[in-house]
């Protein structure tokens, strides 16, 4: 069983029961059907899918529409015809299936779909870690510049007596950074 979950949503039931009958037959957890976009989000926020699998036509939106509601929570694949297909949103990354619905086709496109985006939340996290470390060493020289301007350190003193308190104390540097800015900030505030 693949472990990634996935919602099918089609306008007609009996469509959606039968992709539901492709997918699971391929070992995917298909963790509910749906027929509306509406009902979609819903379950989307609810369950938290790694994927979406459409139609381009529901009753209540098209597959764009759907796309823009839950873009940021999953990824989606479209079922389009060929006059469909000219309504796809080049702005958004929709991935499509041709209709009539070919097996292979419509496995290929899943598997590559889960996989992408098991790569952009690998990287998203790496983007997140590489901007917390930014945003920590942005602290840290704010707070060695003060010890430069006001104890007349020099950049190396400055960045040692951070690393020493560190150290003697257990806390990382950029918390006793915050705790520099922090206390030179009262100062500030008391001298006025």
């Amino acid at each position: 069983m693949h472990p990634s979950g996935i919602l099918v949503v089609m306008g007609k039931e009996e469509h959606g029961e039968k992709l539901k009958n492709i997918l699971t037959n391929e070992r995917y957890q298909v963790m509910d059907v749906c027929s509306a976009g509406s009902e979609t989000i819903r379950k989307v926020m609810q369950l938290q899918p790694s994927l979406v699998i459409c139609d381009f036509k529901l009753p209540d939106m098209t597959g764009n529409d759907l796309a823009l509601a839950v873009q940021d929570y999953c990824s989606l694949i479209v079922l389009v015809n060929d006059s469909e297909r000219d309504f796809i949103n080049d702005d958004q990354i929709i991935y499509t299936v041709a209709k009539p619905i070919n097996r292979s086709a419509l496995v290929q496109t899943v598997e590559i779909v889960l996989q992408t985006s098991q790569q952009i939340q690998k990287l998203k996290m790496a983007l997140s870690h590489l901007a917390k470390s930014l945003e920590e060493r942005k602290v840290i020289e704010r707070a060695k510049g003060l010890l430069m301007e006001r104890h007349h350190f020099s950049e190396h003193q400055a960045h040692r007596h951070i690393q020493k308190h560190s150290m003697d104390s257990g806390a990382k540097l950029v918390d006793i950074a915050k705790g520099i800015l922090e206390t030179v900030l009262i100062d500030v505030q008391n001298d006025l």
